[in-house]
């Protein structure tokens, strides 16, 4: 202390005080973790798992009116070295017949063609050495440019919002989301759908092919991602296999599992989807996985927009939820 400071009465009690309360919060925070390493250990001993599933990842992250919300870079890199802190990283078909573990086991998917599951994801997997699972449409293929979705989000960053919904003639909204939302499953995403020709990066045969040579697994996600459940039966069919087996063969892998455009199935849809030769097929369901799941209707968490110790919480209370 320099000469001639004068003490504050009290303050190194005061100090103490600070020094105490700080020890304090410190031996939660361990007692918490702790406690979350228990809980995570007694659920793989109980057979369980999660599926994780994530859209888009961007650098900078969320980015104007969309609908699709993107994930920053260095947000999943965190919420990847927690599934790893927690659990076992593994390939989706270990997953799929999931017994007693010591650590609960997680698998990881990734849907769209989007090439941010190159550029950003795939370098993330690839430093942890981790597998992955991306379900592709293989819409380069017929330079088909844009997912319906995307082509909205374009309109609405041009022209605005409430302009795309009186153009459409929809209820006035300035909520992107909301006019997706009205749009799925509808004659009007199908019109945006031979509208989307640009607006949007989309991945390329060379990109999926990086997914590929990494040891990535491919799986199939329609090619012009509709609301399957609004389909007659013909289109249904159609829609499940076209252009499956040319993707396929383009990748030189096979497509042994599917992923439901906007998680949407009932039984008729999961009956065509095993009728189509699927091994599983996943929706959005917030489910738990374990080995003896509908095949055909097996559940996937989207938790990448929470922040951080919401994402954690939540992967414990979803490991810990009764059965479904």
């Amino acid at each position: 202390m320099s000469p001639g400071r004068r003490i504050r009465p009290g303050y190194p009690a005061a100090m103490q005080s600070v020094k105490r309360r700080g020890r304090a919060v410190a031996d939660r925070v361990v007692e918490q973790r702790v406690a979350q390493r228990v809980a995570a250990a007694s659920a793989g001993r109980r057979g369980r798992g999660l599926v994780l599933l994530w859209h888009r990842v961007r650098p900078e992250g969320p980015g104007e009116d969309e609908v699709v919300r993107s994930v920053a870079t260095a947000d999943l890199a965190e919420q990847l070295d927690v599934l790893r802190e927690l659990g076992d990283v593994v390939a989706l078909a270990e997953l799929e017949h999931l017994g007693r573990r010591r650590r609960p086991a997680f698998a990881l998917t990734f849907d769209d063609d989007d090439p941010g599951h190159v550029r950003e994801t795939l370098p993330l997997l690839r430093a942890r050495d981790l597998p992955a699972t991306f379900f592709l449409s293989g819409r380069w293929r017929t330079a088909a440019g844009p997912y319906w979705w995307e082509h909205l989000e374009s309109c609405a960053r041009s022209s605005g919002v409430a302009t795309v919904a009186a153009a459409l003639g929809l209820a006035p909204t300035t909520d992107v989301r909301a006019l997706a939302g009205a749009l799925t499953g509808t004659p009007g995403s199908l019109r945006l759908t031979s509208r989307a020709t640009g607006g949007s990066d989309t991945m390329t045969r060379d990109q999926a092919g990086a997914l590929v040579a990494a040891g990535m697994e491919i799986g199939f996600h329609t090619f012009a991602h509709p609301s399957l459940p609004s389909l007659p039966d013909a289109a249904l069919r159609a829609a499940l296999t076209a252009g499956r087996d040319e993707l396929a063969a383009e990748l030189a892998t096979p497509l042994r599992r599917f992923a439901y455009p906007h998680g949407h199935a009932d039984a008729r849809v999961a009956a065509a989807t095993r009728d189509a030769g699927y091994l599983s097929a996943w929706t959005t369901a917030k489910r738990v996985a374990r080995a003896d799941d509908e095949p055909m209707r097996r559940g996937r968490w989207d938790l990448g927009h929470l922040p951080i110790d919401r994402f954690r919480t939540t992967v414990l209370r979803g490991l810990a939820r009764p059965w479904d």
